[in-house]
């Protein structure tokens, strides 16, 4: 006898299986940005005890390192830029001047700064803004010992209070400040990188001047460009 069969048609599944998977894939995805956000919005606090409670679990006979304050922190972190002692300065220019024959040039030792004062008759050409080759040439030397420091400069301009007879400068403001400029142009070509301050006076300062004229090696001592080498803060408190 044989047995008859009936095989019945299966029925469909009311949810596809594509959007089983959909569903773990999208789960996975929140785990994983749920993950990402509590890692990321981490409270110290929290994380400390949780640290601090793991090390004492895993190693309890660890030796505590406990802070040590430093009372004079502030004054550790503190920066001095290195720069040169005015005294050592002083002396050192004075014996490159006298050395490389600089006549038209004098090195003044102030309480705050150092100068060394350049005499337009003897570093200028006549009634120009130019330095004269051999001006230029010493100049150049010096800035060598300039790169070295870091010591703030500032190059001046002067005049006296004759008016400039001259038609290329309107006045003698305007032909101190072109002078001091053509200084400060030899210290970039010759490679100083730092900042540098330059300051034409005219004849503002020229009573000024007048009165620090002893000991100065030219007749005219208003007409000048000064190159001020000035104390950092440390050496002038301790002037003081």
């Amino acid at each position: 006898m044989i047995e008859r069969v009936t095989i019945s048609p299966r029925k469909p599944s009311a949810t596809p299986s594509w959007m089983v998977s959909l569903a773990d894939l999208l789960a996975l995805m929140l785990t994983f940005f749920v993950l990402m956000f509590s890692m990321n919005a981490v409270q110290l606090s929290t994380w400390q005890a949780v640290v601090t409670s793991f090390r004492k679990q895993f190693n309890p006979h660890a030796a505590e390192v406990m802070p040590n304050p430093i009372s004079e922190a502030e004054s550790v972190l503190q920066y001095s830029p290195w720069a040169v002692s005015l005294e050592y300065l002083s002396a050192l220019l004075s014996h490159q001047v006298t050395v490389t024959g600089m006549a038209w040039a004098n090195v003044i030792r102030l309480p705050d700064r150092v100068v060394i004062s350049l005499s337009v008759d003897g570093a200028f050409e006549a009634g120009t803004a130019r330095l004269s080759p051999e001006a230029k040439v010493a100049i150049d030397d010096l800035v060598e010992q300039f790169s070295r420091i870091g010591n703030e400069i500032v190059i001046s301009g002067h005049m006296n209070s004759e008016q400039n007879t001259g038609r290329a400068y309107q006045s003698n403001w305007e032909l101190s400040l072109r002078r001091a400029e053509e200084v400060a142009s030899v210290f970039r070509a010759a490679g100083y990188r730092r900042q540098i301050k330059v300051v034409g006076y005219g004849s503002g300062r020229s009573q000024e001047l007048a009165q620090m004229a002893s000991g100065l090696k030219f007749p005219t001592p208003g007409r000048r460009v000064d190159i001020e080498i000035m104390a950092w803060s440390a050496e002038i408190s301790n002037a003081r």
